[in-house]
């Protein structure tokens, strides 16, 4: 029996990954047997290295835009705050809304080489999904919950990236969702 168990906490499978499998490890080459113990801030992920931290906000905010976010903006944390450099706020429809938008982010991103570092909220009862993606961290609000927080406000010495929004094609949805431009005589009755 050890009697200092506390000693081994630093190896990665004491943190319920598992003890290594010996004969898979022997067949790894010798950089990929042991996992790296190394800060996600200082290395640049891989396949995202061609991408700034203002770019990749960008690139959130314009997904979400498609997706039918609204009233997105993009603070500029790089002063204040060392565990980000941006936030990309927006308002979603409703939680089902912010959760399928936030799995849309996670895919999309995970495809372009940026991976999730960590999510809050994605049990979609919270009126708030936080998305950590290293250097740009989202939070997509439903209104109440935008509302409360008022990040904006409380960042308000942050400097804002300009973001326009794609114009929507057509007319916006009347109160019933039905938009005029794809259901004209819906709309106009006749």
């Amino acid at each position: 029996m050890d009697p200092n168990p506390q000693i081994f906490t630093n190896r990665p499978w004491h943190r319920g990954a598992g003890p290594p499998n010996r004969a898979e490890a022997s067949s790894r080459p010798a950089e990929q047997s042991t996992p790296a113990m190394v800060s996600s801030r200082s290395t640049p992920t891989s396949g995202a290295q061609d991408i700034s931290p203002k770019e990749l906000a960008l690139r959130i905010a314009d997904i979400i835009d498609e997706r039918q976010g609204m009233d997105v903006s993009i603070l500029d944390v790089t002063g204040p705050l060392v565990i980000a450099d941006y936030f990309v706020v927006a308002t979603v429809r409703n939680d089902r809304h912010g959760v399928a938008l936030a799995r849309e982010l996670i895919g999309t991103l995970k495809g372009d080489g940026v991976p999730r570092r960590n999510a809050a909220g994605m049990d979609g009862e919270t009126g708030w999904v936080l998305l950590d993606f290293d250097e740009v961290v989202v939070h997509l609000f439903v209104d109440e919950s935008r509302d409360f927080y008022d990040l904006e406000n409380l960042w308000s010495d942050a400097p804002r990236v300009d973001f326009t929004p794609r114009e929507q094609s057509g007319t916006s949805p009347d109160a019933d969702g039905v938009s005029g431009a794809i259901f004209p005589d819906a709309v106009s009755g006749s």
